[in-house]
């Protein structure tokens, strides 16, 4: 995911902040990202866990700002497309490309 500001720390600046996969129809958590490969202020990586099928938004917490003072309350960033695990509920098909 790249962004502004997205670096994902915690309150008090020492660890990981949040990053979560909810289920897109009810909000609910559905998976957390325990590590991150890369946790930079424009470009965060990491493997996704897990999923099953289904639609989900993926969402971050950080309290990281761009001066050495941090948040005082944590920003809530949800990603702006909703990802989908398995068949999309549009059309019903696999819309992963086929390899002969």
């Amino acid at each position: 995911m790249t962004g502004n500001k997205i670096r994902c720390i915690n309150a008090d600046g020492t660890g990981l902040g949040a990053v979560c996969f909810l289920k897109a129809d009810t909000h609910e958590e559905a998976a957390f990202v325990p590590l991150l490969a890369i946790n930079d202020p424009k470009r965060i990586m990491f493997t996704a866990p897990a999923l099953e099928d289904g639609a989900y938004i993926l969402q971050i917490e950080t309290w990281f700002s761009s001066s050495s003072m941090r948040l005082k309350q944590a920003r809530i960033i949800d990603y702006p497309v909703t990802l989908y695990v398995g068949a999309r509920p549009d059309d019903g098909e696999d819309d992963r490309p086929v390899i002969e």
